[in-house]
This record gives C-alpha cells, structure tokens and sequence, in this order.
C-alpha cells in the first residue's frame, strides 16, 4: 500500500471535479452536457494519459503505478456517482479498496454539485 499513490489519485479526481463543478450550468441542460463537459476537463487533467473508450466510458492509466477506469451512467452527475475501477499494480489488495473507498467517496460527496 502506497500513501502517496492514493493521495495523488485522491487530489487528481477532487481538482477536476472541483474543475468541473465551478462551471455554471443551466438546470434544463441536463446530464449530456455536463457529462461531455466532464470529459472535457479530464483531457485536460490527463492529456498524454486518457483514453475514451465509448462516450460513457475513460481509462486514465498512469503508467507503473495505475489505471482508473471510470463510467458515467445515464443520471450522472444529478442522480449517481461515475463507477470506478480501480487496477493498483504496485498496491496490495487492501491498499487498492482502501484508494477505491477514497476516490468512489469523493464522488458521492459531487452528486448534484454545481
């Protein structure tokens, strides 16, 4: 279990979400507009390290030390968290649940944040 891996993972999705949530958006846009901005700013974030898979779907891979792979379902952001999955190749198991619990908390805490 690395401390500082799941800092860093922490503090990456908090900033674009933070990124994200400081946009105004008009209520009557919807989730698809806030979702493709979304995306928007995890390019941003993670230029050379992002992959879309489908619209809905992002792999982040950050070389050696992981990869996030993250979906937006249909009610994200008003209604639902992204789902998250986590693959620590330097990680035990208990210290990727514990990074997962952490970025999948912060992801709560964004449900229907403007």
């Amino acid at each position: 279990f690395n401390p500082a891996i799941q800092l860093a993972l922490a503090d990456a999705t908090a900033l674009c979400m933070a990124a994200t949530a400081s946009k105004t958006h008009n209520v009557d846009d919807g989730n698809i507009k806030r979702q493709a901005e979304e995306l928007e700013v995890m390019r941003a974030c993670f230029p050379d390290s992002l992959l879309l898979v489908d619209g809905k779907t992002l792999t982040i891979d950050l070389g050696n030390l992981c990869s996030l792979r993250i979906t937006l379902p249909p009610r994200y952001p008003e209604e639902e968290s992204p789902i998250i999955h986590l693959e620590a190749r330097t990680m035990t198991h208990a210290g990727r649940e514990l990074a997962l619990a952490d970025l999948e908390e912060v992801a709560a805490r964004a449900i229907g944040r403007e």
